[in-house]
């Protein structure tokens, strides 16, 4: 099962979905909900928010974290996907 999802660079758009075009915000939104419904914790970059200058909304799946958070959870994981 995948425990963690980190969003870094452009990826961390998905924090906002109501900032994607209008043809991508719906699977965002199904993205962040597939993931909390198999209790993945949803990791977005703190310096690529701020460089985009994304602000998550308060009731957002998303928290924000470093990438010393994403490294630290790289100990505790069985396997590690890039996509």
């Amino acid at each position: 099962p995948v425990r963690l999802v980190f969003l870094y660079a452009e990826a961390v758009r998905l924090v906002d979905p109501d900032g994607l075009p209008d043809a991508v915000a719906p699977a965002a939104r199904q993205f962040a909900s597939e993931c909390g419904a198999h209790a993945a914790s949803l990791l977005a970059c703190q310096s690529a928010l701020e460089q985009l200058e994304i602000v998550p909304a308060a009731d957002s799946p998303f928290t924000v974290g470093t990438l010393g958070q994403w490294f630290d959870a790289l100990h505790e994981l069985d396997a590690v996907r890039s996509i």
